[in-house]
């Protein structure tokens, strides 16, 4: 693989992420504007099907949005593990894979482009392709994730305990025992979605904790063979691949925050 190909698959990467993310936490924002919409309109007095109608169409669009993030971050994935593979051990990937990609969103040509002038390197790790540096590599990287999947974690059930309390505030003190009771069943449903969320934050963080040890056992062992780094490296992805995306605000937010509190585990400080 040229240099001028990995450039473009990561800039495709990136465009691609980025792009599955806005449409994921749309919907999730849609979704949990959804709980606010029945207490609302108990409010305003207005009949009992309008709020919950509106709630549930709110509910389905956010699905629906989740939904096309996950068909553009399949493709996302699968170069974010091609650019780790490639790097860490030299495996190859097809030049064609790129150019269909390159093809199917090439209305998103341009950004492309721009990340491909601003590209970051990713990874702290550097180093001729071998299984010590995949293992490195990915060692870095759990332990990222799992400190944003907390943060994000966190973010979501706060979100999630004050939905709740507005709900109940609004519905004890608005509208007929009907209502109040329909009501909540609705808000309901939308929040155990939301709390779900968090749980699924922090089956992340626990997933990228136990792949963060068995990589940081790696580093302690003379020899890493090519076959238990890449057994390790595809049990991490499954994790990483099977859990909600993590926001880039949240990234940039606590960026120089995690970059201090990883230099003692990093190859500069160890």
């Amino acid at each position: 693989m040229t240099a001028m190909t990995l450039l473009a698959l990561n800039g495709l990467r990136s465009v691609l992420f980025s792009s599955a993310k806005k449409r994921w936490f749309g919907g999730v924002i849609i979704g949990y504007l959804a709980v606010f919409v029945v207490p609302i309109s108990v409010s305003l007095e207005a009949p009992t099907w309008i709020g919950a109608t509106v709630a549930a169409a709110l509910s389905i669009a956010g699905r629906l949005a989740r939904a096309w993030s996950d068909s553009i971050r399949g493709d996302a994935e699968k170069l974010h593990r091609a650019n780790e593979l490639f790097r860490g051990i030299g495996h190859p990937i097809e030049p064609k894979t790129i150019a269909d990609l390159r093809f199917r969103y090439s209305d998103l040509q341009k950004l492309i482009e721009k990340q491909e002038r601003e590209q970051e390197e990713y990874h702290e790790t550097r180093g001729e392709p071998a299984p010590r540096l995949l293992s490195s590599m990915l060692r870095e990287s759990a332990w990222w994730t799992a400190h944003l999947a907390k943060k994000a974690r966190n973010f979501t059930c706060v979100a999630g305990a004050v939905g709740f309390f507005i709900v109940i505030v609004v519905l004890v003190m608005l509208g007929s025992i009907q209502d109040r009771v329909y009501g909540a069943a609705i808000c309901a449903v939308i929040l155990v979605d939301l709390f779900n969320l968090g749980l699924r934050y922090e089956r992340l963080r626990e997933g990228c904790l136990s792949a963060f040890r068995i990589f940081d056992d790696f580093r302690n062992r003379n020899v890493i063979s090519e076959r238990d780094a890449f057994v390790a490296a595809l049990n991490y992805y499954v994790a990483r691949g099977s859990a909600p995306l993590l926001p880039d605000w949240l990234w940039r937010k606590y960026r120089s925050k995690l970059n201090n509190a990883w230099l003692p585990l990093s190859e500069k400080g160890s």
